[in-house]
């Protein structure tokens, strides 16, 4: 205040911060409003003597605040947004190189789908009302290496390189379970200068020249889209209709007929299974699409 007196106040759930004066102290003074929140920039504002001095004995001012942007250390590239989910591990399609690292920023919540309360949930640092014990954590995975927790504004690296994967497994595992009682996402940029293919979740084997879709029949686009439903739900762990290791025969049974090696997905690129089943359904897809188009 122009006396130099300090005011310090919290806000609430709706951003508002409540705040009582004197009428010496509203007398002909000019009031500064600095509002600062994690992850936004500070921002100061000026309130003068004619605001303050109106008939409403309850004023509303309000502050907009500019949420930070991540700066690029020299040499790195930006990566992203990624919609991260508690549903599983999602490949970034960014292949780091050997020895390379990475950083990420991240901000989101993640709740249970019945919790309602306005401070329920977990950011990405896992903090939260229901999350003290920092169960739920955004990681990070390259191939077969080790599960790293990455949270708001980590990074990680890589000894042997590989596909970057984001996902939020439960504390201390390196894998995700099918928990769909958990909504909401992370948004999250990367950041890195070792990154030496940016594969865009294409990453199987290329196809062979002699592959070809023009000549499909009705019968054949009709097949590729029961194919391309089965193995999203298998992406997306949604139970089917027969035990598992007949669903892995039946997925091996689909990637030889187009010309995809699953097994090499998984163990030459470190690919978790979800993602090899989701880049086999959208090489299908874009093949059953060209074939449309193509018989038109």
């Amino acid at each position: 205040m122009a006396g130099g007196e300090i005011g310090k106040n919290s806000a609430n759930t709706k951003g508002e911060a409540t705040f009582s004066l004197t009428p010496a102290q509203l007398n002909n003074s000019t009031i500064r409003v600095v509002a600062e929140a994690t992850d936004y920039e500070e921002k100061w504002s000026d309130i003068t003597p004619s605001f303050l001095n109106t008939d409403e004995q309850q004023k509303y001012y309000t502050v907009y605040l500019k949420k930070k942007t991540g700066s690029v250390v020299s040499g790195e590239k930006k990566y992203g947004p990624y919609t991260i989910t508690a549903a599983g591990w999602q490949s970034t399609g960014l292949y780091i190189k050997k020895g390379g690292s990475f950083r990420v920023e991240a901000t989101g919540n993640i709740r249970h789908k019945d919790d309602t309360r306005p401070n329920g949930g977990h950011d990405p640092d896992g903090k939260g009302a229901e999350n003290y014990w920092n169960w739920w954590v955004m990681s990070s995975k390259i191939g077969n290496e080790r599960v790293r927790e990455v949270g708001s504004k980590g990074s990680g690296g890589t000894t042997a390189g590989g596909i970057l994967e984001l996902g939020v497994p439960r504390a201390g595992a390196d894998f995700i379970e099918a928990d769909r009682s958990r909504v909401g996402s992370f948004t999250v940029y990367v950041y890195s200068k070792d990154v030496i293919e940016e594969t865009n979740n294409v990453a199987p084997p290329p196809i062979k020249k002699n592959e070809k879709s023009i000549n499909w029949t009705d019968e054949q686009i009709a097949k590729a889209m029961i194919q391309i439903d089965f193995l999203k739900r298998m992406a997306s762990f949604k139970e089917q209709d027969r035990t598992l290791n007949d669903q892995y025969i039946e997925v091996r049974k689909i990637a030889q007929e187009y010309s995809f090696n699953f097994d090499a997905c998984r163990e030459n690129l470190g690919l978790s299974d979800e993602t090899c089943f989701q880049i086999l359904f959208e090489k299908i897809e874009k093949l059953r699409k060209e074939a449309i188009i193509n018989r038109k």
